[in-house]
């Protein structure tokens, strides 16, 4: 069910993990959206989204079956591009004026800009933002811990890594190939742009997943797929079989 406007609040989320749960929030609500249910209304609103990022600018996406997987590779891009979170809201205003959507869209986008607007200083390193929101690194990367999931920089353990087949089958049965999933790997660090679009059966999805991550679509992305789904389902033995103890 749609967020309302009482249940947003950017106080209450102060730290910078709750920056991947309020893109999420921003997902949910305009997947839930009657009015961007058509996929013209969804193209209209990419339109209007690249009207408001500035001239020469575009924002491609990757086709998507499934109406969640195009919401959430909008959201996560305009998360890296300066700006992005401000063209959403202005375009939702656009299409939908003085509406419920176009209110909540808004404090949404505020809650993550205070988010991701806060600096973190630390010993290895310091964070700030820029326009838009957008973090840049000055000096070093903090610890992948101190930063959003989708935005770490895990350290790599060797080549990469597809998944096992037990590791397969465990996540095609706790995961599925729908939301969970996407969420998921999300968490994990894949760009929601990257991730397949769903196949047959969960496990083929997940065979999927295990080839692009053997050929190194993210830094250390086995185990951090996994350490994401022990963190969810801490007793199973499959997911928490390599983690740290």
């Amino acid at each position: 069910m749609p967020l309302t406007r009482s249940e947003v609040h950017p106080e209450s989320r102060g730290d910078a993990a709750a920056y991947d749960a309020i893109l999420t929030d921003l997902v949910d609500l305009l997947d839930a959206e009657p009015g961007f249910g058509r996929e013209s209304a969804r193209r209209l609103l990419q339109d209007r989204i690249a009207h408001h990022l500035g001239p020469g600018r575009r924002l491609h996406l990757v086709e998507h079956d499934v109406r969640y997987q195009w919401f959430a590779a909008v959201v996560y891009r305009l998360g890296e591009e300066p700006g992005g979170f401000t063209a959403l809201r202005r375009a939702v205003g656009d299409l939908h004026p003085g509406s419920r959507v176009a209110a909540v869209v808004a404090d949404l986008v505020a809650a993550a800009d205070a988010a991701a607007g806060m600096t973190a200083d630390a010993d290895a390193g310091e964070w700030r933002v820029q326009d838009g929101g957008a973090a840049t690194q000055q000096v070093t990367a903090l610890p992948p811990a101190s930063l959003p999931s989708g935005r770490a920089t895990a350290a790599v353990d060797g080549p990469p890594q597809p998944l096992r087949p037990a590791e397969i089958r465990a996540l095609a049965l706790a995961f599925g190939q729908g939301r969970g999933a996407l969420r998921l790997l999300v968490d994990a660090g894949v760009p929601a742009e990257r991730i397949p679009p769903p196949d047959a059966d969960a496990a083929a999805f997940w065979a999927e997943v295990s080839a692009l991550l053997g050929h190194g679509l993210l830094r250390d992305g086995r185990r951090r797929v996994l350490a994401a789904a022990a963190s969810r389902f801490p007793a199973n033995d499959v997911f928490a079989a390599d983690q740290p103890r």
